[in-house]
């Protein structure tokens, strides 16, 4: 059949006309596909990220063989859009502050929801593990472990943190310190 015509199933031609619509849906989840912390593709840290840049981005997955521990080599990025971390489970897969560095801070006005990871040696630092300043978090399904310094959760002006179904190990640094918020 000539330029610009399709046959239908009875073999007649038809014009087509030369506009159509394209549909792009933009990304609603990044896949953190290694343990990396060098902020490369795949890593944690490009996922925050492009979450933080992002209009769209409002979860965090990790894919099936991802496992082990990501030993964090900067504080990681402040979360500036409402958010979703899910884990691959807390005995798969454990985020290290290396005592040295400081995980979620989480921006007024915003939610972090966090689940299925395990947390461990914080920075020595109030709210090291998750920081909240007028802001909210809800963690389930998750193991703190091995924190020996400062408060690891720190919920200050109206925050809510809201912590089930989790464990709590092996830590001698306080896990816990809210200046007008709910813990």
């Amino acid at each position: 059949v000539g330029a610009n015509k399709f046959a239908d199933a009875a073999g007649n031609g038809n014009t087509v006309a030369n506009q159509f619509t394209w549909t792009y849906a933009a990304p609603t989840t990044y896949s953190v596909t290694n343990t990396l912390d060098d902020g490369s593709t795949g890593s944690f840290r490009s996922a925050i990220i492009s979450a933080n840049a992002s209009s769209t981005i409002n979860s965090i997955v990790f894919d099936s063989g991802v496992s082990g521990t990501i030993t964090l080599t900067s504080d990681l990025p402040g979360i500036t859009n409402n958010l979703t971390i899910t884990g691959p489970g807390e005995s798969v897969l454990a985020i290290s502050g290396d005592n040295t560095y400081a995980m979620f801070s989480v921006s007024s006005g915003k939610t972090l929801a966090l689940s299925d990871l395990t947390f461990t040696e914080n920075k020595s630092q109030n709210g090291s593990i998750i920081y909240l300043n007028s802001a909210d978090a809800v963690a389930t399904s998750i193991t703190v472990t091995a924190n020996t310094n400062s408060s690891a959760f720190n919920s200050i002006n109206q925050s809510t943190l809201t912590i089930s179904s989790s464990t709590f190990s092996n830590n001698s640094g306080t896990i816990f310190l809210s200046d007008h918020g709910s813990t």
